[in-house]
């Protein structure tokens, strides 16, 4: 059965696997100014982000376009492919020095915020309506995104001022955030027709692994995942380094 995607769902799918790439290179060039970095580190590490970004979302394109995702053979989705960039790109970010000192330097506001692109999950609520995806899978998949994006700017606002609230607020949003990716590539996986599927065996799943909503899985998810990762890091360090100093205050005083 041939599946037409919506004109205006593809547009806005192709726009936001452009920009978040595009927001995380612009984001981390504008870290390594404000990190202690010499400038030939700066430059290095930044074009290194660049380069790596455009070569996924790049990869993700050609392939996508190309059909590589649509499931031809018995076996795992080859959806499941988007976890060697997640795990490259983490790895390379702590590989080297700059990298990490670079990290270390970003507002933990700035990663929370941008998730503010989780909105989007509204898309897959859309396809739900339009019969072109399962329930079992759009429904708590795009609500729990929709969740995670309209809450993205207030628990950066906590963040950014400090308040005491601040730090219970950011734990539990990046945990619900990553408990929402897990369960959304969970319901993805068991109701996908393959071996594995246990879910919507009525229903339609054609749309998943088309061109551009499979830069959804391939893109947005693994990049979602890495911020997560990245904003509680900062938490916990942030953490460490306020009680470090009070530390050294109650031993001076």
């Amino acid at each position: 059965m041939s599946v037409t995607i919506p004109t205006y769902v593809s547009v806005i799918l192709m726009a936001i696997s452009i920009a978040i790439p595009a927001a995380v290179a612009i984001g981390f060039y504008f870290t390594a100014h404000q990190a202690d970095v010499t400038n030939r580190e700066r430059i290095t590490a930044s074009v290194g982000v660049a380069v790596f970004l455009a070569l996924w979302v790049g990869s993700a394109w050609i392939l996508a376009s190309q059909g590589f995702f649509q499931q031809r053979t018995a076996g795992p989705p080859n959806v499941a492919f988007a976890i060697i960039p997640l795990i490259t790109g983490y790895g390379l970010l702590n590989l080297f020095p700059a990298s990490r000192k670079i990290i270390a330097t970003a507002p933990n506001h700035w990663l929370i915020a941008v998730q503010v692109y989780r909105i989007g999950g509204i898309l897959f609520l859309i396809l739900y309506a339009l019969r072109l995806l399962p329930g079992e899978f759009a429904l708590p998949a795009g609500i729990g995104d929709i969740a995670v994006g309209i809450a993205a700017p207030f628990v950066a606002y906590l963040s950014y001022r400090g308040h005491r609230w601040a730090r219970p607020a950011v734990v539990i949003w990046n945990i619900f955030g990553l408990a929402d990716l897990v369960n959304a590539v969970t319901l993805g996986v068991l109701s996908a027709p393959s071996p594995l599927q246990r879910l919507a065996f009525d229903a339609p799943y054609d749309v998943i692994p088309l061109f551009p909503v499979v830069l959804v899985p391939t893109v947005v998810v693994p990049l979602s995942i890495i911020l997560h990762v990245l904003s509680l890091r900062s938490e916990f360090r942030s953490n460490q380094s306020t009680a470090l100093i009070s530390e050294r205050h109650q031993a001076t005083a």
